[in-house]
């Protein structure tokens, strides 16, 4: 309900859709979390060639 709610009220910044909707604060903070592993990663796998 306070997605729906958070939607319609279109907040700029994380903080203050945090303040609007506090049930989102855990969702935000996983979604962070998310992201900054992703950029973490140095490897990326290279696709395998097949011999011809």
């Amino acid at each position: 309900m306070e997605l729906y709610a958070l939607g319609n009220l279109c907040p700029k910044t994380v903080e203050e859709a945090i303040d609007m909707a506090p049930s989102i604060k855990e969702f935000v903070k996983v979604v962070i979390a998310y992201q900054k592993k992703l950029n973490s990663s140095t490897s990326v796998p290279k696709p395998l060639k097949l011999n011809q």
